[in-house]
């Protein structure tokens, strides 16, 4: 999701949160879950003439923001 769909969608989840009489409840996975299942993924997708991805090595990217999904955190309240 881009940007701009990213904050036209919290726009409109926030409003309609605000004036609604229902509650709600919000999931949201472990960003620690979330980083080994894609560290065990990417390992999966590398050929075999890469070498696998440390798990420091994933840390770091998954704390830029490289990932097909963005950075974690723009999906999260």
């Amino acid at each position: 999701m881009g940007f701009l769909h990213l904050a036209f969608f919290q726009h409109t989840f926030l409003t309609l949160c605000s004036t609604s009489a229902y509650r709600l409840v919000y999931i949201c996975r472990d960003p620690k879950d979330v980083l080994v299942s894609k560290w065990h993924f990417a390992n999966k997708l590398r050929t075999k003439e890469l070498p696998p991805l440390s798990l420091e090595e994933t840390f770091d990217l998954f704390c830029k923001g490289v990932s097909h999904y963005g950075l974690f955190w723009n999906h999260v309240l």
